[in-house]
């Protein structure tokens, strides 16, 4: 019985045995070369639909993301993030940080200036310890001590002020009062709603 077993098992192992050589090892380049697949989650049938109200980044409750107009020219702001950065710039191809102001305060019917010195003269200057979503922040980037860089404040969460802007260097984009540059350079916050 035992060498009628033994046959068997011998058999089984001999049919399994790859008849080509495997390789079992991953290729060093193998992660990098695989496209990235997002799958997104089935939606819960069983659940009620879904209402207007959002929630909102502030962590506000009594503003929903999408009703104010603050949040109306954020989600503007944030449709022009990764677009290239070009001087006098105020389309998807290319702006600067005070045509990104420009563009997405006039997408509520609000004309700013187009620099970034004149629109540190438009509404009322607020403690940075203050600044709600749609303030603006200025900054003095240059040594000439005067206001050259403009961010629009999309949230200040337990103190932390993030804006979007228009970097020189990176384009649209989101930055922290927190990161060194931006708190070395800060000037002031204003108040335009």
């Amino acid at each position: 019985m035992k060498r009628i077993l033994l046959l068997i098992l011998v058999i089984v192992f001999a049919a399994c045995k790859p008849k080509s050589n495997v390789i079992t090892t991953k290729h060093p380049g193998y992660k990098k070369s695989r496209p990235s697949v997002t799958v997104s989650p089935k939606p819960n049938t069983k659940t009620a639909p879904s209402t207007t109200t959002t929630k909102p980044l502030s962590g506000s409750s009594t503003t929903s993301y999408g009703n104010s107009k603050a949040d109306k020219i954020i989600k503007k702001a944030l449709s022009f993030k990764g677009t290239k950065y070009k001087y006098g710039g105020i389309t998807k191809s290319g702006m600067d940080c005070s045509g990104l102001m420009y563009a997405s305060y006039k997408s509520q019917d609000i004309t700013l200036p187009r620099t970034s010195f004149e629109q540190s003269k438009k509404g009322t200057k607020i403690s940075v310890s203050k600044v709600q979503r749609g303030d603006l922040v200025f900054f003095k980037t240059t040594n000439k001590n005067r206001i050259s860089h403009v961010g629009l404040v999309i949230d200040n969460k337990r103190g932390e002020v993030r804006f979007i802007h228009s970097s020189s260097s990176r384009g649209v984009m989101i930055s922290s009062l927190k990161e060194g540059y931006w708190s070395n350079t800060f000037a002031e916050a204003r108040r335009l709603l």
